[in-house]
């Protein structure tokens, strides 16, 4: 690549090489990338240590790789970014040695203050601080394809695919055989703290972002981590353990008063729920890609939330079997919720599989309880409402009875597309139960010595008829 360089080193002094050597060099690559080096060089030829300013003019990074050879492969969301990048820095050290100070790194709109002390290059021992104003990171993902969706649903998972993009998939995956080498961080010593004024990724906005970074060992942690997330907290501790191969890694995280409503919207683009939102979450998980991690998931945790509805879905309209709680009747311009005074899920989640049996909604009418799973890795659900009133209003209690309340509501199908449906065999049985089973008609008749033997026999025959069975 052609570079060229341009200044002075010097003078040299009366004794060369034992006094310090001053230099002003200014460095062009590529006609893209100028660099100034000014400082000096103490004791030159017998322990050399060198106290410099680095000043790197503004420069296209994009520009600079693709004159390289090495251009960005993916495309990003904003052509213009990584068209200004520029760094200035205070370097000083030896062999043994380097501190970074008063560094300024500045990328687009962005800028990074930072400072690194790093000694023993063999098993490297760094501190460091950096301090990030802001960024919007969807400048630089890949641009989003509602074209190239709307082509894999027409041509289905067997349909003709371009080389381009068969190159691009198998260049996505990545093969067992290969691995990860961490043998790098084993050795490494850290001690350091990240600061972000303000952070965008999709839709959803941090600010006042802060993680202490340590490690020794092989294990990384990251505590504290702190962020202030929908007009709520996030706060909690991380840990990786790359000791070996397979690396280990598990996070606790407390969520205080974030809005449910706008989270919801922007993470998961759905207007399903809201309501004030506190959480406690413990997760542990190994490997190093999506698919090994979702299989390796465990933990437990409690989301609740309070002063809130679900959207979408109105279970006092189900519980009466009003017409259009399912999906029957015409749509209307008022979208269904059910409003609540406070949602508890206490959950676990085994190898991917999420699972709770004890969640609960209070309502001003309704005490509902859920329980049920979600599979993580084929996104399958299956979910049972059991709806108990509580209303104290005379008419709504006339209503219900007439309409058989109580009726339970089974939420299944994927997590992007839930259906439901009245759990009418539950309603069946139970009335089975009351109504046969209890009855003074049925005791009556198997209380005769000829048919007593017959009962267990009467009632697993009718139940069977409910499940479906002979």
């Amino acid at each position: 690549f052609p570079v060229s360089a341009d200044g002075n080193i010097g003078p040299v002094g009366a004794k060369p090489g034992r006094e310090p050597v001053a230099f002003d060099i200014t460095v062009n690559m590529l006609k893209q990338l100028a660099m100034n080096l000014k400082g000096r060089i103490d004791h030159p030829i017998e322990n050399p240590e060198f106290d410099m300013t680095v000043d790197v003019s503004p420069f296209s990074l994009k520009k600079l790789l693709e004159e390289t050879g090495q251009p960005i492969q993916a495309d990003m969301s904003d052509p213009r970014s990584l068209s200004k990048v520029a760094v200035k820095a205070h370097l000083k050290g030896n062999s043994q040695r380097i501190s970074i100070s008063d560094g300024i790194i500045a990328i687009d709109e962005s800028k990074i203050k930072f400072s690194v002390r790093t000694k023993d290059f063999l098993k490297p021992d760094i501190t460091f601080d950096a301090n990030l104003d802001g960024i919007d990171l969807n400048r630089y993902l890949p641009p989003k394809s509602d074209e190239n969706t709307d082509t894999d649903k027409k041509s289905g998972s067997g349909g003709p695919t371009s080389k381009k993009s068969a190159s691009i998939k198998s260049d996505s995956i990545k093969p067992d055989s290969i691995k990860t080498d961490y043998s790098f961080f084993r050795g490494l010593l850290l001690n350091g703290s990240l600061r972000a004024g303000k952070v965008k990724l999709n839709k959803t906005t941090a600010q006042d972002i802060h993680v202490k970074v340590s490690g020794k060992n092989g294990i990384f942690n990251l505590n504290p981590i702190t962020a202030k997330l929908y007009k709520g907290r996030i706060s909690g501790k991380a840990a990786i353990n790359v000791k070996k191969d397979v690396p280990q890694s598990s996070i606790k995280l407390k969520l205080n008063n974030i809005e449910c409503e706008p989270l919801v919207k922007d993470v998961l683009e759905k207007d399903t729920i809201k309501g004030d939102l506190t959480a406690k979450v413990a997760l542990s998980m190994l490997g190093d890609d999506a698919e090994k991690i979702k299989k390796s998931l465990n933990g437990k945790g409690n989301f609740s939330v309070k002063s809130g509805a679900i959207k979408g879905i109105d279970l006092v309209a189900m519980v009466r079997n009003t017409d259009g709680a399912y999906g029957f009747a015409g749509t209307g311009s008022q979208k269904p919720e059910t409003g609540f005074s406070e949602l508890n899920v206490p959950f676990t989640i085994t190898n991917g599989l999420f699972k709770t049996s004890d969640t609960r909604m209070v309502s001003t009418l309704l005490r509902v309880a859920v329980s049920g799973k979600a599979n993580l890795l084929n996104k399958r659900i299956k979910f049972r409402i059991k709806p108990v009133v509580v209303t104290t209003s005379k008419t709504d209690k006339r209503k219900m009875k007439r309409s058989e309340v109580k009726v339970p509501v089974i939420v299944y199908g994927t997590l992007s597309s839930p259906k439901f449906r009245p759990d009418l065999r539950a309603v069946a049985k139970d009335k089975l139960e009351k109504e046969v089973f209890e009855s003074k008609k049925f005791k009556k008749v198997f209380k005769k010595k000829k048919y007593a033997p017959y009962e267990d026999a009467a009632k697993s025959l009718l139940k069977g008829l409910l499940d479906g069975k002979e």
